[in-house]
């Protein structure tokens, strides 16, 4: 019952990232926390519970606002590692 509640609380602020992968062009990256490393191979973003990376070439960072980031360029792979201790 208890994590039920948690659940939704999750789903009602909005505490899930979300990652959206169009062709190899762009990613979209919902609720960032932290942009922690942006070249043009490699973005690393810190969300909620997870830490994304995406790699490819030319990479750009662009539409960061209200916690969305999209990075375009042509993408060759993204990671994703869930942060924390119980990883």
């Amino acid at each position: 019952m208890i994590s039920d509640f948690f659940e939704k609380l999750k789903r009602n602020f909005a505490l899930n990232s979300s990652v959206t992968i169009l062709n190899n062009k762009q990613v979209l990256i919902e609720n960032c926390k932290n942009i922690v490393e942006c070249n043009d191979i490699l973005v690393r973003i810190i969300s909620s519970n997870y830490e994304i990376e995406v790699w490819g070439v030319n990479l750009k960072i662009s539409n960061y606002s209200s916690k969305t980031i999209a990075v375009n360029g042509e993408i060759q792979s993204v990671n994703v590692v869930k942060r924390g201790k119980n990883n």
